[in-house]
């Protein structure tokens, strides 16, 4: 445990949390060094690369563990003394900002916006997924190949629930093909509706790219691709945070990479990522805004 979390004194944070090196909470407990505060878990492990609501209150711990204090978080967001997340000057109590938010998210509106998240963040790095970056990704900053990319990502996943997608068959089993079909049309309302606009390039850079013939008025797009493929990094759906900003829906979770000596995928980074209310989206009803990662 090495990194500083703040410029107070031992002692001050010490005040702050209670007399002791120590305190109760849950199923777990702080600890501190000289260098600042941690939390442990009874299993032995302990928080890091992120946010963590104890005892109805959220905070940020780094890579290595400990709690920021004091401070502005990588993802933006101001924690106090206590290393407790704040807005408009008051810690947030998780049962009154869930209230206040009014909004709750069910498992799969939170895989499939995370999973929106993770094609955009793919879209500006190489497909082997094999390093994790830094970025500032805005909707409306994405090139027409990129925004032809994510597109072409939706139809295959989102083809049996967007009924302007069809599924068509044809050949032989020796020469077997399989496509999804769309409008011209309705490739622009649906990078509308996922992306928030889209011009005569983003069409033709999807034409160009992905759409395999024309026929009678429809795109054929070639439907046997595969996403599934985590690579060395992916946006975690787990242990995700979300609440509403002024109308725009944010969620905060943890990038995570696959480590080789452990045989896992563990924390390396955190994300933060935005969406604004779309109710014609099929991503759970919202479109994709902006990505942070840092």
């Amino acid at each position: 445990m090495r990194k500083e979390v703040g410029n107070l004194t031992k002692a001050v944070i010490t005040s702050l949390f209670i007399i002791g090196s120590t305190i109760t909470v849950n199923a777990g407990q702080w600890n501190q060094d000289n260098t600042g505060w941690w939390y442990q878990s009874d299993n032995g492990s302990y928080y890091n690369n992120g946010w963590q609501w104890i005892n109805g209150k959220c905070y940020y711990f780094g890579q290595d563990g400990y709690c920021f204090i004091n401070t502005t978080t990588p993802d933006g967001y101001k924690v106090d003394a206590g290393g407790a997340w704040v807005s408009g000057g008051a810690a947030q109590n998780k049962n009154a900002t869930e209230t206040a938010n009014q909004i709750q998210l069910s498992k799969d509106a939170v895989y499939n916006l995370t999973s929106l998240a993770n094609i955009a963040y793919e879209s500006k790095n190489d497909p082997y997924h094999s390093e994790v970056f830094d970025v500032n990704l805005k909707a409306g900053n994405l090139s027409s190949e990129e925004k032809a990319f994510i597109l072409y990502w939706y139809q295959y996943n989102y083809a049996y629930v967007d009924g302007r997608l069809s599924d068509v068959e044809s050949g032989s089993s020796l020469n077997y093909e399989s496509y999804n079909t769309l409008r011209p049309e309705d490739l622009r309302d649906i990078m509308k509706e996922v992306l928030g606009s889209c011009n005569d390039d983003d069409v033709k850079t999807f034409e160009k790219n992905y759409v395999e013939k024309k026929s009678n008025g429809l795109y054929y797009m070639n439907n046997t691709g595969d996403f599934g493929d985590a690579g060395a990094y992916y946006l975690s759906g787990e242990n995700v945070l979300y609440n509403l900003e002024n109308g725009v829906l944010v969620l905060t979770g943890n990038v995570v990479q696959y480590q080789s000596n452990r045989n896992e995928y563990l924390p390396v980074k955190t994300y933060t990522a935005y969406f604004a209310p779309n109710s014609n989206s099929h991503i759970s009803g919202y479109q994709f805004k902006q990505l942070i990662i840092q």
